[in-house]
């Protein structure tokens, strides 16, 4: 599964980055910096828009591309 990094629209400076099972201790510098440009209202360093919570509102399917 893919973690979530999002940005709760509707509530003002609420972040929150989960779902990592046991990647996160591996997950956890690149995700830090990632929501450290987030709530600077920076660019992160990669697209974290495939990884917005509303990806789960629609019936279409979310193939994994980095399966190893």
């Amino acid at each position: 599964m893919l973690p979530l990094n999002v940005i709760v629209h509707g509530v003002s400076r609420f972040f929150y980055a989960t779902g990592f099972s046991g990647h996160g201790f591996l997950q956890g510098p690149a995700v830090g910096e990632i929501v450290r440009d987030l709530v600077l209202e920076s660019t992160p360093f990669v697209d974290v828009a495939p990884l917005a919570v509303e990806r789960f509102s629609t019936a279409r399917l979310r193939p994994e591309h980095n399966i190893i």
